[in-house]
């Protein structure tokens, strides 16, 4: 494993500062496929549920650390709303707002820090021809919410809709093509991310785009250029400096069968600035070895710079960025089970991290912490 830019000597090699993540709580009940919703006052998880008659969706409330806060509480009745596909989530201003594909409609409801209904479930967007998977965030006194038009996911279109269920914004074209990824808020604007692949031409790319109150704002950026096989992971967060987003290349995969021109991948990291134009793009950790594909990415959302991830083969990590982009010290590695989420990463401290896991156990979940210290220039 090889730093780009370390500032310590010696730190082509990662240090494993504090063993393997610990179980903090297990909880009954699989949370497997949940949303993981961040907040810095009441961070959740969000999931389906699979019943013909109750509740649709079913929140787990976390403590600020991550770990289980609460008793899940159901959210809308089947006979508030209709059957759907993917939701997601975001928090703004006290409101957790809620959007779903519905057939060919983009649903919308709203709640607030108690999880009482503030808006119904209703229309927001109607699409013809069907509609994918879309992505919430909350910006500018309004959620904006993103979804691709189509169920083969080509064009996407950009709504606004206020706490109250208030349609500000309907339906928009944005220049973007692909699966949304990620969303996230500077405070006034909104940026998102969409994950772009062709198969047949071997092109995998993040793409980004700005929004504000009326629509996008600007061009569409296209990430990286690098060829690569294998792209996913991809994360967004908004930093004193702009926009960071992060996601994992693999430029060889067992499953696939397919070797590229050199094996191993990479830990890529993007800065655009506050106006959303691409600034610069390093491997911020390159991996040597066979089928490294990262599974996770996740950006701190505290300013610390922190970047965690997980790989396919178990390992997980974390390193910190610094303004421009490269490592500024030696990473953190440990090893988790295969199919563990990594749900956040902070800082504790000068250069102590923490991260959260999630564990499917069958019929339970189990939330894990693992705490490690960075070495680095102080």
């Amino acid at each position: 494993l090889i730093l780009q830019g370390a500032a310590n000597a010696g730190c082509g090699t990662c240090v494993d500062a504090a063993g393997v993540p610990a179980v903090v709580a297990t909880i009954e009940g699989s949370w497997a496929g949940a949303a993981y919703v961040n907040d810095e006052e009441q961070p959740l998880l969000l999931g389906r549920v699979n019943e013909v008659d109750g509740a649709l969706f079913r929140v787990l409330p976390l403590n600020t650390d991550g770990a289980p806060g609460g008793d899940a509480v159901d959210l809308l009745t089947t006979n508030d709303a209709s059957e759907t596909g993917s939701v997601a989530a975001a928090w703004g201003a006290g409101t957790l707002g809620l959007a779903w594909p519905y057939e060919n409609d983009v649903q919308f409801a709203s709640f607030d820090r108690d999880y009482y209904p503030i808006a119904p479930a209703a229309r927001v967007s109607y699409f013809a021809d069907g509609v994918g998977s879309p992505a919430i965030h909350y910006g500018d006194d309004a959620f904006g919410i993103v979804a691709p038009a189509r169920l083969g996911n080509q064009e996407w279109y950009y709504s606004s809709v206020r706490d109250d269920g208030t349609r500000l914004v309907d339906a928009v074209s944005v220049d973007l093509a692909g699966s949304p990824a990620a969303m996230e808020s500077s405070g006034s604007e909104l940026g998102a991310i969409s994950l772009i692949e062709d198969a047949a031409y071997n092109e995998h790319a993040y793409a980004f785009v700005a929004l504000g109150p009326t629509g996008q704002i600007g061009s569409t950026q296209r990430l990286d250029e690098e060829e690569a096989w294998h792209i996913a992971g991809g994360d967004l967060a908004w930093v004193s400096t702009g926009w960071w987003v992060a996601w994992g290349t693999d430029y060889y995969s067992e499953s696939s069968g397919w070797v590229g021109a050199d094996n191993g991948g990479t830990l890529r990291l993007h800065r655009l600035s506050p106006t959303g134009e691409s600034v610069d793009t390093v491997a911020l950790v390159s991996f040597d070895g066979d089928d490294v594909a990262l599974s996770t990415v996740r950006i701190a959302r505290d300013g610390s710079g922190l970047v965690a991830w997980i790989r396919e083969d178990g390992q997980a990590g974390v390193v910190r960025a610094g303004d421009d982009l490269h490592a500024t010290g030696c990473a953190a590695v440990t090893t988790v089970e295969p199919g563990m989420r990594l749900l956040r990463v902070t800082a504790t401290g000068d250069h102590d991290v923490e991260a959260m896991f999630l564990r499917d156990d069958d019929d339970a979940t189990s939330f894990l912490r693992w705490n490690a210290t960075l070495v680095e220039e102080d």
